[in-house]
């Protein structure tokens, strides 16, 4: 039997909130994010999983979205802003860079401007010595 094959994922944080004062759940900057970038997968019918996550801790950089596909790189890029036109897309371009990478790298000269500078973690892949 084949393995199965794993689906790249965009984790966006959907309780990031810029502002200073208490924002509702759903009207929050990360939520706006998480369905934009899910509502533009889906309209382009992407093989990918968009998936909410409460919290990734980083708040002082919100909003944030992390990368992850199966013995690729992982990357975490925060300072995104929902509300500059091009963003939903950036995330999107951002994965397929990814995904056309064989090791999974989004290259700095490759990142669209809006994520550009954002970067915050880079994780290598887990691959077990055998």
């Amino acid at each position: 039997m084949p393995a199965e094959r794993s689906r790249p994922a965009i984790h966006v944080c959907i309780t990031c909130n810029r502002a200073e004062t208490p924002v509702p759940l759903d009207a929050r900057p990360g939520r706006r994010l998480y369905e934009a970038v899910a509502a533009l997968a889906q309209t382009r019918a992407l093989d990918c999983d968009v998936r909410p996550v409460e919290c990734m801790a980083q708040c002082s950089r919100s909003c944030t979205v992390a990368f992850s596909s199966l013995d690729k790189w992982s990357y975490i890029f925060g300072d995104l802003d929902p509300d500059i036109e091009g963003t939903a897309d950036a995330v999107l371009a951002c994965l397929d860079i990814q995904a056309s990478d064989e090791d999974g790298l989004i290259r700095l000269g490759r990142r669209p401007p809006q994520i550009r500078k954002g970067l915050l973690a880079r994780i290598p892949p887990f691959r077990p010595e055998r």
